[in-house]
């Protein structure tokens, strides 16, 4: 059997070193000495510069609504008959105060009081004058404004019965009264043609005017604008109108029209009406029939519409042509921010009467005037029923505008 080299002793401890070095490797590779392996550090990336957010808005503050109100009381015709003013005299001037007192109060705590000057302030210096060609003694004018009446229209059909120069008296008259605003006669074109705008209570409103005829009488020639008669001229009217409306919050017409002693709208006051509303007018005050007639809101309520408000005061015979309207209403603007809204509110109506003791077919004493409310059998016979039969006809075309609480 063959026998095995011996190795020689230098190259036996080369191998020997190397077997070593072999077992060292591997368990250190295999960690078997307790050494661990370091898990990769990822690499730190410079995070990405954000943009800085934009902070959120702080809402705008919800504009604080205001609110304006101004009050509106209107009656009817001044018609001062010779027995008016005869029952007022004193024997040292005239003393309307008894006539008008209870009329006066329900005016007074409103901001504005309208009423028509039937017959003219023409001039004390001329006297007065009853039926037909009227002139009406200033004290009585003096008596409405003590009680704050403070629009007062002055077109109508005895506004020339004294004449040019009587129309002069009464609008110097009615200038020398702080806070009174007239329309419908004037003594320059300017003052015709002015759009009338005044302001109270934060509230912008102007006044017009206008009348049917002036019982045949003619302006003059050269001074055609002295009176505002709608004859021929209703364009110039509606046009007057339709500026106003772009300049003011409330628009308010004073029309004298309709048919005389009728209880009936007839279809003029009609069209008119309707033209008016849709040219920018809120309220219009209708007279001159020397009877009531019925008051509704026109062209979709947008215009309120007193047709006819018959006599606040006269010395006629008829039960018809004693029975008067008194109105009352809100002019509201609400402003908040650039919004502006304006409406005319709380619209109500009522009837008042004029009582007098008849002294013979000419001559009447004891002129006073009464709210229905505050009559009685003693001062007017069956007044509750004469009360309602005029209110038939005063609610006849709208029935929706409350009655009472003028």
């Amino acid at each position: 059997m063959a026998k095995r080299k011996r190795l020689k002793k230098g190259v036996k401890a080369i191998l020997g070193l190397l077997a070593v070095l072999l077992v060292v490797g591997v368990v250190w590779k295999t960690g078997l000495f307790g050494k661990k392996e370091t898990a990769a550090v990822p690499e730190e990336k410079t995070p990405e510069p954000t943009a800085e957010a934009t902070p959120e808005p702080t809402p705008e503050p919800e504009p604080e609504e205001k609110v304006y109100t101004l009050s509106l009381f209107a009656t009817g015709d001044s018609l001062i008959h010779g027995s008016i003013w005869r029952d007022a005299d004193t024997g040292n001037g005239y003393d309307f105060s008894g006539q008008l007192e209870l009329v006066g109060q329900m005016a007074e705590p409103y901001d504005l009081e309208y009423y028509n000057q039937e017959t003219i302030i023409g001039g004390d210096d001329r006297g007065p004058h009853g039926y037909p060609t009227f002139n009406t003694p200033s004290a009585y004018a003096d008596q409405m404004t003590a009680y704050g009446f403070n629009l007062v229209s002055t077109a109508n059909n005895h506004c020339l019965d004294q004449g040019p120069s009587g129309i002069e008296n009464s609008i110097a008259y009615w200038k020398g009264k702080d806070n009174v605003v007239t329309s419908g006669t004037f003594v320059s074109k300017e003052d015709q043609q002015d759009l009338n705008i005044h302001e109270m209570n934060g509230i912008t409103y102007a006044f017009f005017s206008w009348t049917y005829g002036m019982n045949g009488l003619l302006a003059p020639s050269d001074r055609p604008w002295m009176v505002n008669c709608y004859d021929g001229r209703v364009d110039e009217m509606l046009e007057q109108v339709r500026e106003a409306d772009q300049k003011a919050d409330v628009v308010i017409v004073a029309m004298h029209w309709g048919t005389e002693y009728s209880m009936g709208v007839n279809s003029e006051q009609k069209d008119l009406a309707l033209k008016l509303s849709e040219a920018g007018c809120d309220i219009i005050i209708g007279n001159h029939p020397h009877v009531i007639e019925p008051m509704e809101w026109v062209n979709d309520h947008k215009t309120i519409c007193f047709y006819a408000m018959g006599n606040m005061i006269c010395a006629q015979w008829g039960e018809e042509n004693l029975v008067g309207v008194v109105a009352g209403m809100d002019i509201v603007k609400k402003v908040k921010g650039d919004e502006v809204t304006v409406t005319v509110e709380n619209v109500r109506a009522d009837l008042i009467w004029t009582y007098y003791v008849k002294v013979n077919d000419s001559l009447v004493k004891n002129v006073k005037l009464y709210p229905f409310k505050d009559l009685t059998d003693d001062i007017l016979p069956n007044h509750e029923a004469i009360y309602q039969k005029y209110l038939d006809v005063l609610t006849s075309m709208d029935d929706s505008i409350p009655i009472g609480g003028v």
